[in-house]
C-alpha cells in the first residue's frame, strides 16, 4: 500500500499543482485493481464505484489495511489482496482526481487516466511476462501523449489501449 498507493498520492500532491493546460498523466495501475474488483464484498464494490473523493479512496485504503492487520478481511469483504488493493485505489483515484482537474477552470486540456501495461518482463514478475518493456509502454505511452483538445478518455482504466469499464 505504501508504495503503490501512498507514494503515488504524494507525487500527485506534488505535481498536480505545477500541471499546466494541455497536460497528461497516466498513473500504472494493473489488471489486479480489476481483478481484486471482482472478488470483494457488493458492498465495497458499491462504496469504490460510488467514491467521490480523494479522501473517501484514502478511506477505504486505511479500513484494508486496519482489516488486514487485524485478521477480518474476509469478514469484512476484503478480498485477500494487498496489491491489487493497492492498484484498485490507484484506478479509484486517478477517476477523482480526473474529474477534480476538470472543475479547474484555471487550466484546460488535462486528462488523467490509469493503465495496466500488461504482464511485462521485468525484476517484478521474474522475468516471466510475455511482453517485453516496449510492449509493456504502449499503453502508457498513448495515453501521455493524447493530443491536445482530447476529450477522452478522461478518468478512466485502460489495458491495450482499450477502457475496462469494470465498475
Amino acid at each position: 500500500m505504501a508504495t503503490n498507493f501512498d507514494a503515488l498520492l504524494a507525487v500527485c500532491h506534488t505535481l498536480f499543482p505545477i500541471i499546466r493546460s494541455h497536460g497528461r498523466v497516466c498513473q500504472v495501475a494493473s489488471g489486479s485493481g480489476s481483478s481484486t474488483y471482482k472478488k470483494i464484498s457488493d458492498e465495497l464494490k458499491c462504496r469504490f464505484k460510488n467514491t467521490a473523493t480523494e479522501q473517501d479512496v484514502i478511506q477505504l485504503m486505511q479500513e484494508f489495511i486496519d482489516s488486514a492487520k487485524d485478521g477480518s478481511l474476509k469478514d469484512k469483504g476484503w478480498a485477500e489482496a494487498s496489491y491489487g488493493t493497492s492498484k484498485l485505489g490507484v484506478i479509484t483515484l486517478s477517476r477523482i482526481q480526473a474529474n477534480d482537474i476538470q472543475a479547474d477552470k484555471s487550466r484546460e486540456d488535462i486528462l488523467i487516466n490509469s493503465c495496466c501495461p500488461g504482464y511485462v518482463a521485468t525484476d517484478m514478475s521474474s522475468h516471466k511476462g510475455h511482453l517485453t518493456i516496449d510492449e509493456g509502454a504502449v499503453t502508457p505511452v498513448y495515453l501521455a501523449t493524447l493530443p491536445s483538445g482530447a476529450k477522452e478518455p478522461q478518468g478512466k482504466f485502460l489495458q491495450k489501449k482499450q477502457v475496462n469499464d469494470f465498475w
